[in-house]
């Protein structure tokens, strides 16, 4: 489902892969996929490398309709915003 992230941003560094990190007053446009069970979660840790690029946090994200849901997503690390 399309869903907003507000207070974060997109940073989309030449030739790095891109992260979202915390910036108050911007937004990040994306997707909220929805019934994600654990198998399948434990394999998106995997790909995200989490725990060493990006950590997965809790959030809450707009919806179109205006209504509101906490989710995770993966926030890049701080190591890996300030090399």
């Amino acid at each position: 489902r399309p869903a907003v992230l507000p207070d974060y941003r997109r940073v989309e560094p030449a030739g790095r892969y891109p992260w979202i990190e915390p910036c108050a007053g911007a937004r990040v446009e994306g997707i909220l996929l929805c019934d994600v069970d654990d198998a399948a979660l434990a394999r998106l840790d995997e790909y995200e490398d989490e725990g060493r690029l990006y950590t997965r946090a809790e959030v809450e994200v707009r919806l179109v309709d205006g209504s509101t849901r906490r989710c995770q997503t993966y926030v890049g690390r701080a190591v890996r915003r300030h090399p």
